[in-house]
């Protein structure tokens, strides 16, 4: 499959309520090194050192989650 970064940055803000940049992992390594899996789908956030600061399995259901969990840690 061929990722277009424009497409998926376009298909986040969509649909999943965001406005800061996605990860294009078309050889899943970044995915790998984080433990995500395939389906649900696993988002997480990250801070600027490569730390997770948090993992949800499973699409984040609003804005409102991610300010939560943003501003919770």
């Amino acid at each position: 499959m061929i990722y277009d970064k424009r497409i998926i940055q376009d298909y986040v803000t969509e649909k999943q309520f965001t406005t800061f940049p996605a990860l294009p992992d078309p050889k899943n390594r970044v995915a790998t090194a984080y433990g995500a899996t395939g389906f649900p789908p696993t988002n997480f956030i990250i801070d600027v050192a490569g730390t997770i600061k948090h993992k949800t399995i499973g699409p984040f259901q609003s804005q409102e989650e991610i300010e939560s969990i943003i501003e919770s840690l």
